[in-house]
């Protein structure tokens, strides 16, 4: 028995994270204005993108440490290597999306951060962008607000785990803690409740399974998380957070029990985070133009975009 997590099995659940976010948000509209019966949209609807999200922050701290145990890299390169390759992106489509929006929509979603004004001093028009940097023009990206500080969070950690192995791991599980109430508290329960697998996605990769009583004690983490969620949020929250904990408690178990190895072809493999950063801007256009989004044509529109998209920050950002 040995968890394993190939690089091809990461990339295919990630893909599939992206999709389940995808669909979430769009059955979040189906069910919203009553277009549909099926017990499929009602699913997804109400569970898909709290997992999705969950399996994104697991895969994120997972995929950090497996490459800090290749090399650890200086703050210069971990900043271009790791936190620019993820921050960059980010901007490019919002920077797009500022300017696209008031074509798009009758409101843009900066409507409210950019201010036209007119200097005292000559006359002249200051365009006045507020919270560009950090607000995106999309509240479906509050999962990078909070992955950025996770990545900081991370780096003190290898600086730490160099020194002392047991101090950085206490370290990043108290920050975590932490972030996690903060969010809570300032922010929403929802999203407070799936940033502790972060965590538990770099502690995965130190100390994979290799025994069923190691796998016993992450199963037991596992469900204090699922009493946390439960002691600490409203049933409503709450039972999303006992969800997620359910399937990453089987996630765990069948990559501990059966080496398993999946691969998608490479181009959706690297669509993956572009779909998170794309689809629902093309369901917020699509909502404002049309009497009824129907399921083929957003899908068939989100993948046209974000591959046209990939192809534009490929060629011009350089992460």
């Amino acid at each position: 028995m040995q968890f394993y997590l190939s690089k091809n099995s990461s990339n295919t659940i990630k893909f599939a994270s992206a999709i389940m976010i995808m669909l979430h948000h769009y059955s979040q509209y189906v069910c919203a204005n009553n277009l549909s019966e099926s017990v499929i949209f009602r699913a997804l609807s109400y569970q898909a993108g709290f997992l999705g999200v969950a399996i994104f922050f697991f895969l994120s701290g997972f995929g950090l440490m497996e490459s800090e145990s290749k090399a650890h890299l200086g703050i210069g390169q971990f900043l271009k290597k790791r936190l620019l390759k993820i921050y960059l992106p980010v901007l490019f489509v919002s920077a797009i999306w500022l300017f696209i929006s008031p074509f798009a929509m009758s409101h843009s979603p900066f409507a409210d951060s950019c201010l036209l004004q007119t200097t005292i001093e000559g006359g002249g028009k200051v365009l006045y962008i507020s919270n560009i940097l950090y607000s995106f023009g999309d509240d479906v990206l509050w999962f990078i607000k909070i992955l950025i500080p996770l990545y900081i969070i991370f780096y003190l950690f290898s600086f730490l785990y160099q020194w002392n192995r047991w101090v950085a791991i206490s370290f990043i599980w108290i920050i975590t803690v932490a972030i996690s109430a903060y969010v809570a508290l300032t922010r929403a329960s929802y999203e407070a409740i799936s940033i502790v697998y972060f965590t538990l996605g770099v502690q995965m990769s130190l100390c994979k399974v290799k025994s069923k009583k190691e796998l016993s004690l992450y199963i037991g983490l596992i469900s204090l998380v699922s009493l946390c969620n439960y002691f600490c949020f409203d049933w409503t929250i709450a039972q999303h957070g006992i969800l997620n904990a359910v399937f990453m408690a089987v996630l765990i178990c069948v990559l501990s029990l059966k080496r398993i190895d999946i691969k998608i072809p490479s181009l959706l493999a690297l669509l993956s985070f572009d779909i998170y950063l794309i689809h629902n801007k093309v369901l917020l256009s699509m909502k404002d133009n049309c009497d009824h989004v129907e399921l083929i044509s957003f899908v068939v529109i989100t993948l046209l975009a974000t591959s046209l998209f990939y192809l534009l920050r490929s060629r011009l950002l350089k992460v």
